[in-house]
Order: C-alpha cells, then structure tokens, then sequence
C-alpha cells in the first residue's frame, strides 16, 4: 500500500499450461468499482540453435574449428573462410544435419544435386565447388528442419517368421517421435544395389519371399511429407541363422559371433560332403555286388533326391502384425530401388499414404556398391 494507491501481485511461481487463461483484478471504493481483465498464455519452450558440440567432438573435430558447432552464422562463416577447417566441413555438416535428412528443403531451394548429399549429412564428390555458395542455405535448412524432421528409428531387431518370413521391430526416434508418419524399411541380399522397401505406421513389419542361407541387409527410417530421418545401422541377418547382427552398433561380440558362425557353416559342409561321398561309395559298393549275380536297381533321380542337400528353418509362433511384404523370389526388379536420386529422395507430396512416393534412392549419389549409409 502506497500513499493515494494499493499494489496487489500474484505471481505464479511455476506455470503450467492449465495456468493459462483470463485473469481478474476487481478494486472496489466508497465511489464504486473497477474491473482489469489480464490474458496469460503459455508458449512451449523455443528450441535453441543446434549445439551439437558432442557431436563434433565425437567425429573428431578439430580444436580450432569447435567454435563452429554452435552453428551460430557469424561463426560458421568465419570458420568456412579458414583454411584449416576446410578438412572438417564435412564432420560438421553431419553433426549439423542432427540424423535427419533435409534434401526436401535443399530442392525446393535449388541447391545443386551434387550438393544434396550434405542436406543429410553424407560426403559430396566436389566439396569446393558447394561451400561457398550453398552451404550458408544447407544450414537455413538444418535449422528450419529441427522442429518438422524425426530422427532415425532406434534398436532395429530382426527375427525369423515363418519358413520364408523375418519380423522387423524398432522403437520411435527420441528427436520429433510426434513428426513421424509412415516409416520405411529397406531389405536386400548382401552385394546388390537394387533393394525392396515398404510402409507402415506402427513400429514393426512383416517381410516375406526371403531365401535360406542368403544374408539380407535391412535399415529403417522415419519421415513425413516434410522430409525424413537419415537409415538407421544396418542390420544383418540371415534366414535360418538365429543370429542378427548390426554392421554399426556391434562390436567384439558381433565378429566373434560371426567367426563361430562360419565354422559352423563350414562343419556342416564338411558334414554334408562326407555323407554324400558315403552314400555314393555304398552305391557303388551296391552296384558292384549286384553285377556278381544280383539286379541293380540304380535310380539317378531317386540318388540325387537321397542326397540333396536339406535346410531346416527354424519358425516363431504366429502373430498379429501389420504390413506383409512379398515378392522377394520374383527378383529384385519389382518395387527396387533406383539408383538415381527422384527429387531429391525425399515425399514431395502434402498427402501421405503406404503408397506416397519419396525415400527415393538411398546411396549417395556417386553410385557403385554400398552399404545403407544415409
């Protein structure tokens, strides 16, 4: 209370959104009354510039390029003009990508296709001819995306289905788990670069048509019509092996569960090999004895069906689960991928469905051979 006035405060120590609304304050005197309405509205927390200071330090930035990883622009582009952060760029250019893939805002911002690797944090063939001019627009990108783009989908398992089936569970992403829309998996043999993918909402999928004994590489990731998440590691895994094993996230335990593996795989040839040339030295033993007085019911179809080689594969109980794929026997043509970048490689539609296209090619640009890397 002052003289001639009364203050009165209300202070709201912690707020939540249920605080949020109209407030009153009613004075009242000899001489009437008088009414103050206040609105208090409750905005979620600004997301800060990206810091990915871990990162860099992680991927081995050097000392004299760290202050880059606030990725403030002043920064950045007194960074970009030193020299002797020219080696790093692209290390920061993956940090600052944050496991999401960007190309769709690259496109629309005509940033050259032999630049469009780094939108999602991948190396370009021909670093100079991109860092001058679209790298400040890569990074307006990396910004707007942190709030509209997930992250890769986390702890990718695989295990058997069926006698030609594998399920594939993952888990959300932590970055924007509320963006994600669909989520893609891709699956093909071990050395080809063509692939077969499919859609889903949930966190799981059915593939089917896959052979025994052929290793499959498998990568998920998670997308709306804004863009998606970079492939999550690798995954392994082989039909009949009750083993899976992610190329990116094993260590020791996964070489040492592979060398067991192959031996394995090399005693049951041995075995196999051994029991072939028994059979057929009975068989001859066999022959031998009936031309001495006996008949020789030799039967070339029945020998080789007595000593085929036999696989067992080993099923899970059936369960309730969404997004059955097929057709891997058909070859790997039907619903591959090709190895040129569509737009980007990114939705560029604003309606999404199973069918929506986009996750286009996968390989960086360059083309050959490779693992999933993106």
């Amino acid at each position: 209370q002052t003289e001639g006035g009364y203050l009165m405060r209300l202070t709201i120590k912690t707020i939540k959104e249920s605080d949020a609304g109209l407030y009153y304050c009613h004075a009242r005197n000899a001489f009437g009354t008088f009414t103050h309405t206040t609105k208090v509205q409750v905005s979620k927390h600004a997301k800060l510039e990206i810091d990915v200071s871990e990162c860099c330090r992680v991927n081995n930035v050097s000392d004299t390029c760290l202050d880059a990883c606030s990725f403030d622009q002043l920064n950045f582009e007194s960074v970009m003009n030193r020299d002797e952060c020219i080696p790093d760029f692209s290390k920061l250019m993956k940090c600052a990508a944050d496991g999401s893939d960007h190309r769709s805002c690259c496109s629309q911002r005509q940033v050259p296709k032999k630049c469009l690797d780094w939108c999602r944090g991948e190396l370009v063939p021909l670093q100079h001819l991109c860092d001058l001019q679209w790298a400040p627009i890569i990074f307006s990108c990396f910004n707007e995306g942190q709030e509209l783009l997930p992250g890769p989908p986390l702890k990718v398992q695989v295990s058997i289905y069926g006698p030609t089936g594998a399920r594939v569970t993952w888990d959300p992403p932590v970055k924007n788990p509320e963006a994600v829309q669909l989520y893609r998996v891709f699956w093909r043999p071990m050395g080809q670069r063509a692939a077969l993918k499919n859609d889903t909402s949930n966190t799981e999928l059915v593939i089917e048509g896959l052979k025994s004994d052929v290793t499959y590489e498998i990568a998920v990731k998670a997308g709306n019509h804004k863009g998606t998440s970079v492939l999550t590691p690798t995954v392994t895994f082989t039909h009949g092996v009750s083993y899976v094993s992610s190329t990116a996230t094993q260590g020791a335990s996964g070489v040492a569960v592979a060398v067991v593996t192959v031996i394995v795989v090399i005693l049951v040839c041995v075995l196999v090999a051994l029991s072939i040339f028994w059979a057929r030295k009975r068989n001859l033993l066999g022959a031998k004895s009936s031309s001495n007085g006996g008949i020789s019911f030799e039967n070339p179809s029945y020998i080789r069906e007595r000593n085929g080689d036999t696989v067992q594969i080993a099923e899970t109980p059936n369960g309730s689960l969404n997004g059955n794929i097929t057709g891997m026997n058909g070859g790997m043509n039907n619903g591959g991928i090709s190895p040129i970048d569509v737009n980007g490689g990114v939705w560029n539609t604003q309606n999404v469905s199973a069918s929506t296209p986009g996750f286009e090619d996968d390989l960086p640009s360059n083309g050959g051979y490779m693992r999933f890397t993106s």
